[in-house]
């Protein structure tokens, strides 16, 4: 096998492994919950109705 084929073979085999980690990464992280945070969730609410109310004036 010449240099190149062989830099072909170890370049695909990195760029596959590589995607798989990520692909593996994104399903691992992608059903995490968020953190519970009561403070962000009361400033949250009030943002909203201040939203909210700004719009039906």
């Amino acid at each position: 096998m010449s240099f190149f084929e062989v830099f072909l073979s170890v370049v695909s085999v990195v760029v596959s492994a590589s995607g798989l980690f990520y692909v593996h990464w994104i399903v691992k992280t992608s059903g995490r919950d968020r953190p519970n945070d009561p403070a962000a969730v009361l400033r949250l609410i009030e943002k909203s109705k201040r939203t909210s109310a700004s719009q039906t004036d």
